[in-house]
C-alpha cells in the first residue's frame, strides 16, 4: 500500500475510533499511526501511537486501540518511521550555531569532547532550562596532557606536578563536566590521574595516553591503557597506531587486539572519515582537497581556514601521523564488531573537514559499508552511546519512560540506513519541530561562522 493510501486509510480509522466508547487520552503530544523503530531490538513495531507527557515517552500503544483527545497536538505518522534521536559520540563544539546545525539533522544528543572550546557548560545549562532549543550536551573536560601547553585548564599553566593534576581533577568535577578527557601522560601521572578521577566519581576517556620517551618505567603499553579503567578510547585509528606497532596491517595481530579491547570493556569511537581523509592526504598531498571539500570549508569557516586545508598533509606528517590502509581499517572495524566491542559513531565535528550532523550520518554509512547491518550501524548512532554512558532507557531508544528525543522519517532505516536523511521532523525534550522549522534552524546556523582553529568561533 502506498503512503498516500495508508494515510487515507488512517484517516478513516481515526474517524471510526473517535466513535468508539472509552474516554479520550490526553497527552502533551501524540504521534499517531507510526511505525516505531525502538532500537531495543532489530524490529519495527507497526501502526503505533506514541504519547508524550512531561518530555518523556508515556505510552506506546496500538494505534487502533486508543482515542487521542481533541486538545492533544497530534502528528500523523502514517507511512512513516519513528526512531530515537541521533547521537554524535565525539564532537568539538566551538560555536553555538553548531548546536542548531546538529538538531536540524535529527541529532538530539552530542558528546562534546573538549570542554575548553566555546561555552559548553553555559550552553548545556541554557538547553536544560529551555532558554535555547538544542541537543543535550554531554561535556567532557578541557583536554589534559602532561607538561603540554594548551592541554590544561583554560588560562592555566601546563600540568607538571601531581598536586596540580589532582587539583585540576577536583576542579573539573566541581565545574559540572561529565568526564575527563586526556591525551599523553607518563605512567606515574596517569596512575595519579586515574586515582583522582575515581575519587571524584568521573570516568576518564580520550586518546590512548601513550608517550614514546623510551623509558619503560614511564611509557604505557596499549594493554596497560585498556586495563586502566578508561571507559572509552577515542578514534579507532589510534587503536591501530598504538596497538599494532610498526606493522599496522597484520590481520592476526589486529584480531587479537580486538579481542583484548573487548575483554577490557572499553568502548571505541569511530572517526572513520577523519582517518580516511588523513590516509588520502598522506598519499596525495594537497591534491586530497576536492572542490566540494574546499567549498564546504569556505562556507563554514571562511577563506583562511579553507586555504589551511592545503597545509594539513604537512602538519599531519610533522605530528607523526601515518597512513592507515582503508581496507585494513574496514577489516579492523569488522574485527572489533565481531568481538562485541561497543562502537560509537564519532566525527570530530564541527571542523572545516567534518560537518556537524552530515559527517555523523556518513560515519554510520561507513559502518554499514564495512559490513555491519543497518540495525547494527544505526545502533552506533543511537542506543550504543546511551549504553556506554550508563544512560540506557533514558535516551537512545524508543521505549516508555525514555526522554522524548525522537526523529520522524519518511523511510525505514532498517531497510536502508540512508533513510535517516529523510527527515520529517524532530521531537526534542517533548517539543515537536517540523521540517520547515528545522530548515530555518539550519539556515540560521550556517549564516554564522561554525568552524575555526581558535578556541571559539563566534
Amino acid at each position: 500500500m502506498s503512503n498516500g493510501l495508508r494515510r487515507w486509510a488512517s484517516a478513516i480509522v481515526l474517524a471510526l475510533t473517535a466513535c468508539r466508547g472509552g474516554p479520550p487520552v490526553e497527552a502533551d503530544l501524540a504521534i499517531a499511526h507510526v511505525d516505531v523503530v525502538p532500537m531495543t531490538a532489530d524490529t519495527v513495531l507497526e501502526n503505533r501511537t506514541v504519547l508524550v507527557r512531561n518530555g518523556r515517552i508515556a505510552e506506546i500503544v496500538g494505534a487502533d486501540a486508543v482515542r487521542v483527545s481533541e486538545g492533544t497536538p497530534t502528528i500523523d505518522g502514517t507511512g512513516r518511521y519513528l526512531v530515537p534521536g541521533l547521537v554524535d559520540g565525539h564532537a568539538h563544539v566551538r560555536a553555538r550555531g553548531v548546536l542548531g546545525l546538529f538538531l536540524a539533522q535529527g541529532f538530539t544528543t552530542v558528546r562534546n569532547m573538549h570542554g575548553g572550546l566555546g561555552d559548553p557548560l553555559v550552553w548545556a545549562r541554557a538547553i536544560r532550562a529551555g532558554e535555547i532549543v538544542g541537543p543535550t550536551l554531554v561535556n567532557a573536560s578541557p583536554a589534559l596532557a602532561w607538561d603540554t601547553p594548551g592541554f590544561t585548564l583554560p588560562g592555566r599553566q601546563p600540568i607538571t606536578s601531581l598536586d596540580t593534576l589532582e587539583a585540576y581533577v577536583r576542579e573539573i568535577a566541581d565545574s559540572g563536566y561529565a568526564s575527563i578527557k586526556i591525551l599523553g601522560f607518563p605512567r606515574d601521572a596517569f596512575d595519579a590521574l586515574m586515582a583522582a578521577a575515581e575519587g571524584v566519581g568521573l570516568p576518564v576517556t580520550g586518546h590512548p595516553p601513550i608517550t614514546r620517551t623510551g623509558d619503560p618505567h614511564q611509557d604505557l603499553t596499549i594493554d596497560e591503557v585498556l586495563g586502566s579503567g578508561m571507559t572509552v578510547v577515542e578514534h579507532v585509528g589510534e587503536l591501530i597506531t598504538y596497538g599494532l606497532g610498526p606493522d599496522p596491517s597484520d590481520t592476526v595481530a589486529s584480531a587479537d587486539l580486538a579481542r583484548r579491547v573487548a575483554a577490557s570493556g572499553v568502548a571505541v569511537t569511530t572517526t572513520i572519515s577523519t582517518t580516511l581523509t588523513i590516509a588520502s592526504a598522506l598519499e596525495l598531498d594537497s591534491a586530497y582537497v576536492t572542490p566540494e571539500m574546499y567549498d564546504r570549508a569556505f562556507r563554514h569557516a571562511g577563506e583562511e581556514e579553507a586555504e589551511f586545508l592545503y597545509r594539513m598533509p604537512q602538519i599531519w606528517r610533522e605530528n607523526g601521523f601515518t597512513r592507515i590502509d582503508p581496507e585494513f581499517l574496514a577489516l579492523f572495524v569488522r574485527q572489533l564488531h565481531a568481538a562485541r566491542v561497543p562502537l560509537m559513531v564519532g566525527t570530530d565535528a564541527h571542523t572545516a573537514l567534518e560537518v556537524a550532523g552530515e559527517s555523523a550520518v556518513s560515519e554510520m554509512l561507513h559502518l554499514h559499508a564495512f559490513g555491519l547491518s543497518p540495525f547494527e550501524s544505526l545502533k552506533a548512532l543511537t542506543a550504543t552511546p546511551a549504553a556506554v554512558l550508563g544512560e540506557s532507557g533514558e535516551w537512545g531508544t524508543v521505549e516508555v519512560g525514555a526522554r522524548a528525543d525522537l526523529v520522524l522519517l519518511d523511510a525505514n532505516p532498517l531497510a536502508d540506513p540512508t533513510a535517516v536523511r529523510s527527515l520529517v521532523g524532530v521531537v526534542v525534550g517533548g517539543q515537536w519541530l517540523d521540517r520547515p522549522r528545522l530548515d530555518e534552524m539550519r539556515t540560521r546556523a550556517e549564516e554564522g561562522r561554525l568552524a575555526c582553529r581558535r578556541a571559539r568561533c563566534d
